[in-house]
């Protein structure tokens, strides 16, 4: 095996030109072993097919990635390939899975094409609706973005010396607030402080623990609460921001219930085809060999326990 590998790295370590000058002709080979080749064609729409939709673009552009997944896409033939003379195809497990595999893909294609050829509704339309219909599901509870201190009563903290750390951190904070951020990423016990400085954002008052969002809920933007306690130890709290109960608009909100409604149109098409085979009258089946198989497998199970 790896022979195959290394030769297969030897192809690769050529100029980008002469992958590019290969393929301009798509039958123009780009990698071969005696096993296996690869051709400009072949791989052109091996990236059209298989790689993610998404990853296709940068895949295309970049030498790197297009000569690691040549790289890929050939070892795993030629060593099929090889597997192949070996007679490994022809493995009874092997088979049934290939047929599953098979299976599986074909009727995603027939679910496929069966929704692509139903007339499509007005997404935004039924958005819309929603957004009408559950206006409950778009309401912005009152919200507080603050930055905080943690000062952790721990195994090597008592809760004496933590208030009592607590007091002097806020007593520093407390001449000049512009060094908030600097002395959470010191200080703090929040581990979050290290890339947030202490800021937690914006935050709804049953996310935070009650002492917590109780003090950081009671005061305006701007204002420095004295250390508060909590199960974690104590906070010192710096509001930076409020916002009222509001109603998220609709245009916030489309993509999303835009794309609900996709999902939504194309799990109705699913089942609907899915139906039709599942519930045909033409399926039959033979009860009594089916109590007999059900029976056996019952009595296997037994005696692998």
């Amino acid at each position: 095996m790896k022979r195959y590998f290394t030769q297969s790295v030897a192809v690769l370590v050529l100029p980008l030109a002469v992958l590019s000058a290969a393929q301009a002709a798509d039958n123009t080979v780009l990698i071969q072993h005696p096993l296996a080749k690869v051709t400009a064609a072949e791989f052109e729409e091996a990236i059209d097919y298989i790689v993610p939709e998404r990853q296709r673009p940068n895949m295309r552009a970049k030498d790197r990635n297009m000569r690691g997944f040549l790289a890929d896409y050939f070892t795993l033939k030629v060593m099929a390939a090889a597997a192949k003379e070996q007679k490994l195809d022809q493995k009874r497990e092997l088979v049934l899975n290939r047929q599953f595999v098979e299976n599986r893909l074909l009727t995603e294609a027939l679910i496929e094409d069966f929704t692509a050829a139903q007339p499509e509704p007005d997404y935004t339309a039924m958005a819309r609706e929603v957004y009408l219909a559950q206006p409950e599901r778009f309401e912005l509870p009152e919200r507080v973005r603050a930055q905080h201190i943690l000062i952790a009563v721990n195994d090597e903290r008592s809760d004496k010396e933590a208030q009592n750390l607590a007091a002097q951190v806020y007593a520093r904070v407390k001449k000049n607030l512009d060094s908030f951020a600097e002395v959470a990423q010191e200080l703090s016990d929040d581990p979050s402080a290290k890339t947030n400085s202490g800021d937690l954002g914006y935050f709804a008052r049953d996310t935070m623990v009650k002492p917590f969002a109780d003090t950081a809920f009671g005061m305006k933007p701007g204002q420095l609460a004295k250390p508060v306690k909590t199960q974690f130890g104590y906070h010192i709290i710096h509001v930076l921001d409020k916002k009222a109960a509001q109603k998220q608009p609709f245009d916030e909100v489309r993509q999303q219930l835009v794309a609900e409604q996709v999902k939504a149109f194309k799990d109705a098409k699913r089942d609907e085809v899915v139906s039709r085979y599942r519930g045909s009258p033409d399926i039959k089946v033979n009860e009594e060999a089916m109590v007999e198989f059900v029976k056996k497998m019952q009595e296997r199970a037994e005696r692998e326990l």
